[in-house]
């Protein structure tokens, strides 16, 4: 049972993590007028 526990609160924590990351970047191009290009960060 402490195994699954710790697994859920990773998770969480991971979730959390992700949501303000895009958030973060969210608000930046708003105030920036920056718009969304998908082609921004992949290499060919």
């Amino acid at each position: 049972m402490g195994l699954q526990l710790r697994e859920r609160i990773g998770f969480k924590r991971a979730t959390v993590a992700v949501a303000r990351k895009l958030a973060v970047i969210m608000h930046t191009m708003l105030k920036t007028g920056e718009l969304f290009n998908p082609n921004a960060g992949t290499t060919t």
